[in-house]
């Protein structure tokens, strides 16, 4: 399909300096940009810090999952020139009149797909930022897991961090995040643990995709049954491989 038969009527343009903001996070607004010339960065605030998502250049769209996501209408993230820019902006009263002529199960499909996909850029930024902090916290971090979790309930094992590869000691896996987990330990492995301590941790989703992740104790708790105890992890270091498939874990 040519680019004239999907071009929109009834456009205008707008430029840019460097370092203008385009779109702030969390404005309302559903018009959608595409660059002519120079580029854009895509940011998202997590914890006070600016994490960037992408650098867009000419040809690229920008502003469409404000337009998708019904439910909120504001922006999920902020768009910046850091370059000079030249942006083409797509009124959205056409789209909306396109959008409203979908199936109303294309439309529920559409708004399915961007609510998911707004959850796992929510939940990867905050891995992001999370990697990036220093590893030792002075204090209790167990009252402040205050984050998504999804049961897991996977058999898998674990080792102190640095012991030899043979020791394997059992572990079932009760549910996971993307900062962390919780699992179910015999008692008599225990019992020379401190919060604080890392970890390396293998087990695996149901799809049969392995995760290795490295964690730090941060809380000790009985477990469900006699001589059982449950351990609360934060990671540490996590792979790509592994974030990715946690991520679409997650938003599943």
């Amino acid at each position: 399909m040519s680019e004239n038969l999907i071009r929109p009527p009834d456009l205008r343009n707008l430029r840019y300096k460097k370092g203008d903001l385009i779109i702030k996070e969390g404005d309302f607004g559903i018009s959608i940009y595409k660059v002519l010339t120079g580029e854009v960065n895509i940011t998202k605030e997590i914890a006070n810090k600016e994490l960037l998502l992408a650098t867009l250049g000419p040809g690229e769209l920008f502003g469409e999952m404000a337009f998708l996501n019904r439910k909120s209408e504001v922006r999920s993230a902020s768009a910046r020139a850091i370059t000079e820019v030249e942006l083409e902006v797509w009124h959205p009263e056409l789209f909306t009149q396109e959008y409203n002529k979908l199936p109303p199960i294309m439309k529920h499909i559409t708004r399915l797909m961007i609510e998911r996909l707004v959850r796992l850029n929510n939940s990867l930024s905050q891995l992001s930022v999370k990697s990036e902090l220093p590893q030792e916290q002075p204090e209790d971090q167990s009252s402040k897991r205050r984050y998504f979790r999804k049961s897991l309930d996977r058999a898998g094992f674990y080792r102190a961090k640095g012991a030899p590869k043979e020791v394997e000691i059992p572990a079932k896996i009760l549910d996971i995040s993307m900062v962390g987990l919780s699992m179910e330990v015999s008692s008599s492995n225990v019992r020379r643990y401190q919060p604080g301590d890392s970890f390396e941790i293998y087990t695996s989703l149901p799809s049969g995709q392995e995760l290795e992740i490295t964690a730090k104790l941060i809380a000790i708790k009985p477990g469900s049954k006699q001589n059982r105890t449950l351990l609360g992890m934060e990671f540490i270091e996590i792979t790509g491989d592994t974030a990715k498939r946690l991520g679409f874990f997650m938003m599943s």
